[in-house]
């Protein structure tokens, strides 16, 4: 049984009340990152999860969505990714896994340097094999209230894709605070799928190419963070990273000022 309950340590689900008045009143800024790391692979189909770190470390986040990550799964040498990644970026790793796989689990990942005070697990639509979104709460010593992210994937069809934003919609409508969502949402930004967000959401315009995968010709955009309300928020920077080997994508950067 020590497939992934090795990663259990941090990925049980607490239930907050996330209604809750906030007031951002210093001028904290957040680095935020969304990698999909592909389990560590890269182009050149080298598994090299301290690459993947490397990265990491050079974008200098404070928080960072992952998807396709590992779990002490036999194709990625039994390594538990989100613990290694939090040692080698010394920040805090969280795990949540989508479902059992290759002797270990397989999901979304966040890393963060901000305390974390609460985390969810929801389960998403319309997919042949189960699919999760993971919701931390972190609340920062010099603010007021908290903040909450959510790491997404989404996949596979468009009717599917449309289905888990729809659903991101009814998990967040409740919310009050500031939440950001950040992830892989396989889905280009004219489509249905993003212009939907894009009605309850601020969708940042990437400064540059604006194209995340794949990583050695980014030719297509569709990896995101989106946040809500936007009177919290105002945005410093928004770019891809130019890094094309250490996964299949390129990471995409937004750096925020909290209002």
């Amino acid at each position: 049984m020590r497939l992934w309950i090795v990663t259990l340590w941090f990925v049980i689900s607490v239930i907050g009340n996330p209604a809750m008045a906030t007031s951002l009143t210093d001028d904290s800024t957040l680095v935020v990152v969304s990698y999909n790391i592909k389990a560590g692979r890269g182009m050149d189909g080298q598994l090299n999860l301290r690459r993947t770190a490397d990265v990491i470390n050079r974008l200098n986040p404070d928080i960072v969505f992952l998807q396709e990550v590992d779990s002490v799964t036999h194709r990625t040498e039994e390594v538990d990714q989100m613990m290694k990644l939090g040692e080698w970026t010394n920040m805090k790793p969280v795990f949540g896994a989508h479902r059992p796989y290759d002797g270990g689990a397989y999901g979304n990942g966040i890393l963060t340097n901000i305390p974390i005070k609460k985390q969810q697990i929801h389960q998403l639509p319309m997919t042949a094999k189960p699919l999760t979104a993971l919701s931390v709460q972190l609340l920062n010593k010099d603010w007021e209230s908290p903040i909450w992210i959510t790491g997404i994937h989404l996949y596979m069809t468009a009717e599917q894709r449309m289905a888990q934003a729809k659903k991101l919609n009814k998990i967040h409508q409740d919310y009050i605070v500031p939440v950001i969502i950040g992830g892989d949402f396989n889905s280009t930004a004219d489509s249905q799928v993003m212009r939907y967000l894009s009605e309850q959401w601020q969708i940042p315009a990437k400064k540059g190419n604006s194209g995340t995968y794949p990583a050695d010709d980014p030719v297509k955009e569709i990896d995101y963070i989106i946040f809500k309300p936007n009177k919290y928020f105002k945005v410093l920077e928004s770019y891809v990273a130019e890094i094309p080997l250490a996964s299949d994508h390129r990471p995409y950067v937004l750096k925020l000022k909290l209002k």
